[in-house]
C-alpha cells in the first residue's frame, strides 16, 4: 500500500471504476469509450491526493476538507459547522490541530446514507468531532454518491486511521468515494471564523486559539490546488467564447460563397502574415475580460486557453467528420484553400491569452502574479 502523501494514494480506493473505465475503452465502441474516458477523467479530478500546506502559527487551526459551509451554529461552549463538497473539492480529509483519535463509529443520523463519526482530543484536552458523510438520494448535496457508487462499494466513507493513533496537523486521516458533505464540532476556544457560503479549501486557515484574525485577502497561490476555487460561472463566462466560434464556424461555412472574415485584418501595417489579426486581438481582449472579472484563476485560464489550441490543431489537421461544417468546410470550387479550415492553432494566440489575463488582473487587484 502506497502511503497516505503519495500523490497516487487515493487511486487505489477507486480501483474498481479504472477497471470498468478499462474494460469499457477495450469494448470499442464510440459510446462505451466516451463513457470510458469520461470515468477516467472524473477519477483523476476525484481522488486527486495534492496537498501544500501554508505557513502557519502554532495555535492556528487549519481546514480539514475542501468544502462550502451551509450553517453554523453556537450550541453551548460548541461550534457546529455543516458542509458540502463539490464534485471538484479534493475528497479526502486531514487533522485541524495535533491531536489523538479517541472513537470511531459509525452511526446514521436522518438523511443519511452513510456516517462516520470521529472523536478527536487534541495536545489539550479538548475534545471535537468530525464526521464525513454520504446523504440519501434526494437527502441534500451529493445525491449521486448516495446509490450510484452503492452499487461498487459497500462502504464509500474510508477511515486510515484508527482509535489510539496520533495525527499530526495536515496529516490525512480518511476519504469518501462520492456522495460528499462534512460536520464538524469544534470547541469554542478554537475561535473558529468560518462564513455560511464561504468556500474553504484543505489547509486553509479557519480559526486561532488566541483569538488572532485569520481573513486574509483572497489570493491565487502557484502551488494550491488548480481548480477547487474556481466558481461556477468562472466556467459559464468561459464558455461564451468557444460557443461564439462554433456559432461563427457554422455561420461561415452556411454563407462560404460570400462571407468574409471579419476578424482577419492586420493589425499593424502588414501584421497579418505573422499572426497578429483581429483573432489574436480577439483573445487577447476576451482574457482581459477573464482576467478583470476572475483574477484569481490564470493558472487554469492559461491552461483551458492551450488546450483549446489543441483542440483547433487537432481539427485542422484530422477535420473530424463530425465537425465539418463548422470549423472547416470544402470550398465551393472543389480547390483545397487554407481559407477554408478556420480552426487552426497559432502559437501567438496562447501568449496573447496570458498577456490578457495579466492586462485583466492588473486592473482589477494591481498585482500579477500572485
Amino acid at each position: 500500500m502506497l502511503d497516505k502523501s503519495n500523490l497516487l494514494h487515493n487511486y487505489w480506493y477507486a480501483k474498481e471504476i479504472l477497471v470498468l473505465s478499462v474494460i469499457l475503452i477495450g469494448i470499442g465502441l464510440n459510446f462505451t469509450m466516451g463513457i470510458g474516458l469520461f470515468l477516467i477523467i472524473m477519477v483523476l479530478i476525484f481522488f486527486r491526493n495534492n496537498l501544500n500546506l501554508k505557513e502557519m502559527k502554532y495555535e492556528d487551526i487549519i481546514s480539514p476538507s475542501s468544502s462550502e459551509v451551509m450553517d453554523i451554529k453556537i450550541e453551548g461552549d460548541k461550534t457546529k459547522i455543516s458542509t458540502y463538497l463539490a464534485p471538484i473539492d479534493r475528497h479526502y480529509m486531514i487533522s485541524p490541530v495535533d491531536c489523538r483519535v479517541k472513537k470511531i463509529e459509525r452511526r446514521l443520523l436522518e438523511g443519511d446514507a452513510e456516517r462516520v463519526i470521529i472523536h478527536f482530543e487534541d495536545m489539550k484536552g479538548n475534545d471535537f468531532m468530525l464526521s464525513p458523510i454520504v446523504k440519501k438520494l434526494f437527502n441534500g448535496p451529493g445525491l449521486l454518491g448516495s446509490w450510484v457508487l452503492k452499487l461498487m462499494y459497500e462502504k464509500r466513507i474510508v477511515i486510515f486511521c484508527k482509535e489510539g493513533d496520533i495525527l499530526k496537523r495536515g496529516e490525512r486521516w480518511g476519504l469518501i468515494r462520492f456522495g460528499s458533505a462534512m460536520d464538524y464540532e469544534f470547541p469554542n476556544s478554537y475561535n473558529i471564523r468560518m462564513e455560511k457560503g464561504d468556500k474553504y479549501s484543505l489547509g486553509d486557515i479557519i480559526g486561532n486559539e488566541k483569538g488572532n484574525n485569520v481573513k486574509k485577502e483572497e489570493r491565487e497561490e502557484m502551488l494550491s490546488d488548480l481548480i477547487e476555487k474556481v466558481p461556477l460561472n468562472y466556467w459559464l463566462v468561459g464558455s461564451i467564447a468557444p460557443i461564439i466560434v462554433f456559432f461563427y464556424g457554422w455561420y461561415r461555412c452556411s454563407h462560404i460563397k460570400e462571407h468574409k472574415d471579419i476578424l482577419e485584418f492586420s493589425l499593424l501595417k502588414n501584421s497579418k502574415k505573422y499572426g497578429v489579426d483581429g483573432w489574436l486581438l480577439s483573445h487577447y481582449l476576451f482574457f482581459v475580460m477573464m482576467g478583470f472579472i476572475y483574477p484569481n484563476t490564470l493558472r487554469i485560464s492559461v491552461i483551458m486557453g492551450l488546450l483549446w489550441e489543441i483542440f483547433e490543431w487537432y481539427c485542422g489537421v484530422y477535420k473530424p467528420k463530425c465537425l465539418e461544417g463548422i470549423g472547416f468546410c470544402k470550398s465551393p470550387s472543389g480547390a483545397k484553400q487554407r481559407g477554408k479550415v478556420w480552426w487552426y492553432w497559432k502559437w501567438q494566440d496562447p501568449i496573447a491569452n496570458t498577456l490578457g489575463f495579466i492586462t485583466g488582473k492588473y486592473i482589477r487587484v494591481g498585482r500579477v502574479l500572485s
